[in-house]
């Protein structure tokens, strides 16, 4: 008997392979996705890799960059072995391998994956530019494990304004820098002109909208690097 398998690449940092045991595989860059790709060319929920009867299809839903399997666009087709599908720009390989194989080779997927740069060793750090909007600065740094948008006393960003927000949105730290997702009944959150509607990952030069406030998010340059483990 075999079993289908995934080998995700990443430039630089070798390969990663999981088992495909479930039915369907969703991916993309937003943290309610099964396989999360930190990539600012990857959709929030770009793809589907789903299972109907004996065989794999892989399902693109709407992105902005689409996706290609052997470097041909599709929307949807069936998935043979040795298949590569790339989407943004990381390299997912459709394999099948006997069973006592690939148990041996591969992690099950059990839980959702993270595959993201090299990271640095020590806390992420970013950068806040305002663009438009009423604030109290025009430039802000991201440190800590929860930063805040709003005008909440303890916001990082102290929003302006009679009707602002107490808490717009939120940054939680992530493992490859920072994902911010909405606050409380906050419908108006946006990345990159994406509505946002859970959290999703940021990555460098993303344009975040949020209570009337236009700013950019970079992260700062990082020196040593190590490669972090799925979780």
């Amino acid at each position: 008997m075999s079993v289908a398998m995934l080998r995700l690449r990443l430039a630089g940092t070798g390969d990663e392979e999981l088992l495909l045991n479930r039915q369907e595989l969703t991916i993309g860059r937003a943290l309610d996705n099964d396989l999360i790709l930190n990539d600012a060319a990857v959709s929030l929920h770009h793809a589907r890799i789903a299972k109907i009867q004996d065989l794999f299809y892989i399902e693109d839903l709407g992105s902005t960059n689409s996706t290609f399997v052997n470097e041909q666009r599709t929307d949807e087709q069936p998935l043979t072995p040795g298949d590569q599908i790339r989407i943004g720009d990381q390299v997912l390989i459709f394999e099948q391998a006997a069973a006592d194989t690939a148990d041996a080779l591969g992690k099950p997927l059990d839980e959702t994956v993270v595959l993201t740069q090299r990271q640095s060793t020590v806390d992420p750090k970013a950068t806040l530019l305002v663009v438009e909007g009423r604030t109290d600065r025009t430039q802000y740094q991201l440190s800590g494990p929860v930063a805040v948008i709003g005008n909440d006393a303890h916001a990082t960003v102290k929003l302006r304004g009679w009707f602002a927000p107490r808490v717009a949105a939120q940054f939680n730290q992530h493992p490859s820098g920072y994902a911010i997702q909405p606050g409380p009944n906050q419908k108006e959150l946006r990345v990159n002109g994406q509505s946002v509607e859970t959290a999703v990952v940021l990555t460098d030069g993303d344009v975040i909208e949020v209570a009337g406030v236009k700013l950019s998010f970079y992260l700062q340059a990082q020196t040593q690097t190590t490669l972090p483990s799925p979780r």
